[in-house]
């Protein structure tokens, strides 16, 4: 009974930092200590793979090695710069998806843990750094709450927060299995957390949830109605409200010079990728974004001289990223987004939740491949579409 007892808790020690580090992974990847990044440790779920292979798990390692190396020769003849910089993203990569593959069954199965990890170290946060300062409101900026005070350690930007929350917002809604009073309550303190902290983003993100459960007839119960109607009336009065936002609509369809340093590093990167897929149509290669943008951004008439530093890496939305790395290729990306969104033997509530932060990140807010969870979502979405694919073109 009591080796039982001990191997029931050994396994629920064992699952509980699993979740902890793929919550660590999609939701703190902004912190760091030193030269340690949380977002990283997700690369420890590599040692128990590697202490049970067996033949499965040796044809995923074959399997994503020849991806990898596609990945790496087409990086070697389409880049001017120094090839073996980039490697290790692609090792990275690789390893990423050795790991996701070992464990997507785990990560569906445990996404309510998964994200109230992160709920309750926000919140935990938020009243530890509420009590740290003798007078906490001098400490942060006028419309900054908690993690966004001056010392910036969860999201260096409120946009940061707004990519992954649509997401989570629309699983405590309609996904979760947990209480729904907890779920409901999470919900209303997350989103006055967010409402906060506004942004751009966090308005077109509940935007597109809100617009993908009305597009896919998603039953609505009384309560979730009056919820979902207050959020959008909340969101109309933002949008009316919120001048910061209305300025970066109004800069990004401006053909003049004068516009905020947001937008016009928004529109640089579309610059750049158009620049980029005419110089050099097979693209730039992975991770390589920078090279283009040091390229075209000194052809540019630049307004805001900040522009010419910031979003070097990222593009500031994957879009313009992806285009620019990938080229031609990249209609791959864009078609398998489409035919996944599309997909209706996929359940509507899953694609949903993967979709919105691979949307967000792609056309609205993008922070690289690495953060927010990108490559997470995009995989178990490339995973659940490829499957549904074979099984339709499967030989009878």
């Amino acid at each position: 009974m009591l080796n039982i007892k001990y191997k029931d808790l050994q396994i629920s020690i064992k699952n509980n930092f699993i979740c902890l580090i793929f919550s660590f992974h999609l939701f703190f990847w902004g912190i760091t200590f030193g030269f340690i990044q949380l977002r990283f440790l997700i690369f420890l779920l590599i040692f128990p793979i590697l202490l049970n292979l067996n033949k499965i798990i040796v044809s995923k390692f074959i399997k994503y090695f020849l991806i990898s190396l596609a990945l790496s020769l087409h990086l070697f003849f389409q880049s001017n710069i120094f090839f073996f910089n980039y490697l290790y993203s692609i090792l990275g990569l690789f390893l990423i998806m050795v790991i996701l593959d070992t464990y997507k069954e785990f990560f569906l199965n445990n996404l309510d843990k998964i994200i109230y990890f992160f709920l309750i170290f926000f919140y935990l946060f938020i009243i530890f750094q509420f009590f740290s300062f003798n007078d906490y409101f001098k400490e942060v900026s006028s419309n900054c709450v908690g993690c966004f005070s001056i010392l910036r350690i969860f999201f260096k930007e409120n946009s940061h927060l707004a990519l992954i929350a649509p997401s989570v917002i629309f699983y405590l809604l309609f996904i979760s299995n947990y209480n729904k009073f907890i779920n409901y309550f999470s919900v209303i303190i997350f989103l006055l957390i967010c409402f906060v902290n506004p942004s751009l983003t966090l308005y077109i993100g509940l935007i597109t949830l809100l617009f993908f459960v009305l597009f896919f007839k998603l039953k609505l119960f009384k309560f979730k109605k009056i919820f979902l109607i207050l959020m959008i009336c909340f969101i109309l009065f933002k949008l009316f409200t919120d001048n910061v936002a209305k300025i970066k609509v109004k800069d990004f369809f401006n053909e003049n010079n004068n516009i905020n340093l947001s937008t016009e590093v928004y529109k640089t990167s579309y610059l750049v990728a158009k620049n980029a897929i005419f110089y050099k149509p097979l693209g730039y290669g992975f991770n390589n974004y920078s090279e283009a943008f040091d390229k075209f951004v000194s052809d540019l008439n630049i307004y805001n001289k900040e522009v010419l530093l910031l979003n070097k890496k990222d593009a500031s939305n994957n879009f313009s990223k992806i285009v620019t790395e990938f080229g031609i290729f990249s209609f791959f990306f864009f078609y398998f987004l489409i035919s996944f969104l599309f997909n209706n033997k996929i359940d509507n509530k899953i694609r949903i939740f993967l979709a919105l932060p691979i949307i967000i990140q792609t056309f609205i807010r993008g922070v690289g491949y690495f953060n927010g969870g990108f490559v997470l979502f995009v995989f178990f979405a490339f995973v659940l579409w490829i499957k549904t694919y074979m099984k339709n073109h499967s030989f009878k």
